[in-house]
């Protein structure tokens, strides 16, 4: 021992020389090349780090199980998550590929081997695989064991086992969420563990047992989480309980005789027992209630589907706040509609041009085709197509959706006449694999892309010599015909665009702005874009003419595989090795829709014809099918140019009108898909307000006036002037009698739309008056200004307005509740908040919004509040308890207004692209709507 203490050496970080050696020495002793890129790359991340060694060792492995031939790439190690993202990417597919039961196993393993830090960081801790095993679940959790060392997340030592690695307990989103889910029952869980221990080495002594409270906190955990010391630990405990419980017993009836007298008193105490009892399982209900909701709330941000099923359990133990909060967010947050497993790895997906059929491409070389109908996947089996002797990838159907193309890995491409007149033809001639074909538009002509750096142009018909373009340097992963057929585009490993002008011929017009490998491309359906994605991370939109800079869309966090544009051009859907799929404007405005639910690489999506669906292939197996349009949506109107700033609805509902930048109030009946211009200012629309008959509208504008147009007969509108600067905002009365105005000139004023009287006007103390409301009584009127204050005001008399403080900055709108008992108002604090009418009492605070809340609006029958804001989103929040609000988001654009119609079923929401939409909130439904329709949607309904 003395000499073990005397000549201790610490080991430091590695040298770089040396980890160059530790990566490429072993490759090159198995005959594996390794980039140098690589090299350098994993030298540059393991760089003085202590411990690095271990990570390397798994970042390598993985990578040389997605090696491309004998190389070892930069791809390659960046689908791997990279040195630290490995080991957890590694971690989740391990415990995707176990059943439901060694999954329960493999959680237990994992939290009895993390020690949960108290205000430190968590770390390993070894254990006895005696303590892991000795319980019912024993070969279990040793099957469960050998699979985690197999894939090097558990290391063994003589008769102990330990998580490999550090990295996995801080980098592993599961198992941090498993951490935090419970974590001081995991503290109690290691005191347990500690004190049987202790009883088991001092001989079974009962002094050292576990009593009173500390033994009742055990009675209802689950058995299977203990182990066998344990359990015999808890089990000496009680009965050592029942003992002492007899004993009290056997007292107590030898007493019987002299307590005769006090058996109504007795009687009394055991009802306040049996009470006390049944509060006592309520409360623990209530507790696993909120607990279960917590858990379902952070899967929602993983995988939506299984975050409502267990909000869906939450409820139905007991229906806290909580558990209904998260049951309608999960409403919000599954898009997922069905899904169609068992296809091995799954690699591409394509809707033929008229949505009758979905074709599917897997590794295991074989081509599904299903029929689709009504915005479903035929129940029956597919057609199954044979032929490739590799993989099978990137299905293309032909224009006429007559004859089906695939590329494939044995060097071939293979086309199918799906309506059985004539035999497949293969096309031969590429040097490797064929990674992605197109046809053009007139279907004459099939273009494909080659691992051999060719592009070629084929014959469909297979007669001829294609022919060969080349410019790319490496491999030709995609390409794409323009539309019209003039230009095909394709990329490769070189990070460049080629366009290529078919009918001119010539050089390619080259693109360049990706830092590392594209892997697909495709036109919009106009022509006048062009999207990409990489390897890099993102997805970039260039103009097809002109030389001005892509856009650029950023938010994947790992390579991004595949895209496609909608058929109507307004949303592009982007998939990457993160499981993600995104659907965003090509414009790059607002956030992108995340569609969550595969377990591994989203290799590629498809768009139906009508929009409604999207489908994508995984390497988790399945074909997924989804709802790619917000919660609800009813129709999407477009015509304004340029951003539309409000939209209102008519009494009817079947109306609604918008103005916006384009300085157009518009009148749009949506169930008819039609519209018409109902005046226009000579600058930005950027207010309105309908009359409660629905037969007038007033357009504000930042041209100083109000219009007052006939929403019937199209009459000329009446222009109100007198405002010296903006007018905001515009409100009628109740009777329709009076109108608000709000303007930049710091001045409220009223109205009289009879002409029997001259405007009134009110002078506010701010520098501008932003927003105006009336009562639903027509009696008061409310107004947000720059000072950050609420007002109240006498709408007939000339009185001082109640002012109303608690904002911090500018309050930018305001909105009676339909009773007329509460007020609301929204800022640039962030802040929703609900006043007392009366101006007495504090405000109740909603919080949710990331910026400031722009618009706010209250449901006809007072229940919800809604609110839109600088963050992109609509968040609506009860107004009958304090829980987080339902966020609705993924517009892929600003949200700059919000309104409830007059029945309450819809919502219209004005965006900054130009579009007004309808949309129902369904997770705004009466509870049992709600709980009816996920239990539908959990079905598979």
């Amino acid at each position: 021992m003395s000499a073990l203490q005397d000549n201790q050496v610490l080991i430091g970080a590695m040298e770089e020389d040396d980890l160059c050696a530790v990566v490429t020495g072993p490759a090159r002793h198995a005959g594996v090349k390794v980039d140098a890129e690589l090299v350098d790359l994993i030298v540059d991340e393991a760089r003085g780090q202590v411990g690095a060694l271990s990570l390397v060792s798994h970042a390598l492995l993985e990578t040389w199980r997605r090696r491309t031939g004998a190389s070892l790439t930069v791809a390659a190690f960046r689908a791997t998550g990279g040195l630290r993202g490995a080991v957890s990417q590694t971690a989740e597919r391990v415990y995707g590929e176990l059943g439901p039961a060694e999954q329960d196993v493999a959680k237990g393993v994992f939290l009895r081997l993390t020690m949960p830090g108290d205000g430190t960081e968590d770390t390993r801790r070894r254990a006895s695989r005696a303590e892991l095993q000795a319980s019912p679940q024993g070969r279990r959790t040793a099957k469960v064991l050998d699979t985690l060392i197999a894939a090097r997340l558990v290391v063994a030592e003589e008769n102990t086992v330990t998580i490999a690695h550090e990295a996995l307990i801080r980098g592993w989103p599961r198992l941090r969420t498993w951490l935090e889910e419970d974590r001081e029952r995991l503290h109690a869980h290691r005191r347990l563990a500690e004190a049987a221990t202790e009883w088991d080495q001092h001989g079974r002594d009962q002094a050292f047992l576990y009593r009173g409270t500390r033994l009742a906190n055990w009675h209802d955990h689950p058995a299977e989480a203990l182990n066998d010391l344990e359990r015999d630990f808890l089990d000496a405990g009680h009965r050592r309980e029942a003992a002492e419980s007899a004993g009290r017993r056997r007292r107590t009836r030898l007493t019987l005789t002299v307590l005769v007298a006090t058996t109504v008193v007795v009687s009394a105490l055991a009802g306040v027992a049996v009470l006390q009892g049944r509060q006592a399982r309520e409360q623990r209900d209530v507790a696993l209630s909120r607990q279960l909701a917590a858990e379902a709330r952070a899967e929602l941000e993983l995988n939506p589907g299984r975050g409502l099923a267990l909000a869906r359990r939450a409820y139905g133990l007991w229906p806290t706040v909580e558990a209904e909060s998260v049951l309608r967010q999960g409403i919000v947050e599954d898009h997922l509609l069905a899904t169609a497993p068992g296809l091995g790895r799954a690699t591409g997906v394509a809707f033929s041009p008229d949505d009758s059929r979905l074709a599917a491409c897997s590794t295991d070389g074989l081509v599904r085709v299903w029929s689709w109908l009504s915005g479903r996947m035929s129940a029956g089996p597919p057609t199954v197509l044979r032929g490739h002797r590799g993989q099978a990838l990137s299905p293309k159907f032909s224009p006429d959706g007559r004859r089906l193309a695939v590329p494939g890995t044995d060097e071939t491409i293979r086309i199918w006449d799906l309506s059985g007149g004539a035999k497949r033809i293969t096309l031969t001639g590429h040097d490797g694999p064929v990674w992605n074909v197109a046809f053009s538009p007139d279907g004459r002509r099939l273009a494909s892309a080659g691992k051999d750096g060719t592009v070629r142009l084929w014959d469909t018909g297979g007669t001829g010599d294609p022919e060969v373009l080349r410019g790319h340097e490496g491999d030709s992963t995609t390409v794409a015909f323009s539309p019209n057929g003039r230009v095909l585009a394709s990329a490769g490993h070189d990070s460049t665009i080629r366009l290529w002008d078919l009918k001119e011929r010539g050089e390619p017009r080259v693109l360049r702005g990706h830092a590392a490998a594209i892997k697909n491309v495709a036109f919009s359906p106009d022509g006048r874009l062009l999207a990409s994605v990489s390897i890099d991370g993102t997805a970039r939109v260039w103009q097809t003419e002109g030389n001005m800079p892509p856009v650029v869309l950023y938010g994947h966090e790992g390579s991004v595989e595949g895209l496609a544009f909608s058929h109507d051009g307004h949303r592009l859907a982007t998939t990457s090795d993160d499981s993600t799929i995104r659907l965003w404007s090509p414009t790059g405005a607002g956030d992108p829709l995340v569609l969550r639910g595969h377990e591994r690489v989203v290799w590629g999506a498809a768009f139906s014809a009508d929009g409604t669906r999207l489908v994508s292939a995984g390497d988790d197996g399945t074909v997924r099918v989804w709802d790619p349009r917000g919660m609800g949506q009813v129709s999407v109107l477009r015509g304004h140019e340029g951003e539309a700033w409000v939209a209102a609805f008519g009494p009817d509902g079947r109306r609604v009108f918008s103005g916006g930048v384009d300085g157009t109030l518009r009148s749009w009946d949506w169930s008819a898909g039609t519209h018409r211009v109902l005046n226009r200012h000579e600058d930005e629309v950027v207010g309105l307000a309908v009359s409660r008959d629905g037969r007038r509208v007033a357009s504000a504008g930042r041209d100083g006036t109000i219009q007052v147009a006939d929403a019937e007969a199209g009459a000329k509108p009446v222009v109100l002037r007198g405002h010296e600067d903006t007018v905001w905002n515009a409100a009628f009365s109740p009777d329709g009698r009076w109108l608000a105005s709000a303007g930049g000139d710091a001045t409220l004023r009223i109205w009289d739309l009879t002409g029997a009287t001259v405007p009134l006007i009110r002078w506010a103390d701010a520098d501008q008056i932003r927003y105006v409301a009336f009562s639903p009584d027509g009696r008061q009127m409310a107004t947000g200004g720059q000072d950050g204050t609420v007002r109240m005001w006498d709408a007939h008399r000339d009185l001082p307005p109640l002012v109303l403080r608690g904002h911090q900055g500018l309050v930018w709108a305001v909105a009676f509740s339909p009773d007329g008992r509460r007020l609301a108002s929204a800022g640039t604090d962030g802040t929703v908040r609900i006043w007392p009418a009366s101006g007495q009492g504090a405000p109740l605070v909603l919080r949710g919004h990331q910026s400031m809340v722009w618009s706010v609006a209250f449901s006809p029958d007072g229940r919800w509040v809604a609110g839109t804001g600088h963050d992109g989103t609509a968040r609506i929040w009860r107004t009958d308890a304090a829980a987080p609000p339902i966020t609705v988001g993924g517009f892929a654009t600003t949200v700059e207004s919000i309104e409830f119609s007059r029945d309450g079923k819809l919502l219209t929401t004005a965006h900054g692209d130009g579009t007004v939409r309808l949309w129902r909130c369904t997770a705004c439904e009466p509870v049992n709507d709600v709980l009816a329709r996920v239990d539908r949607r959990l079905s598979g309904e």
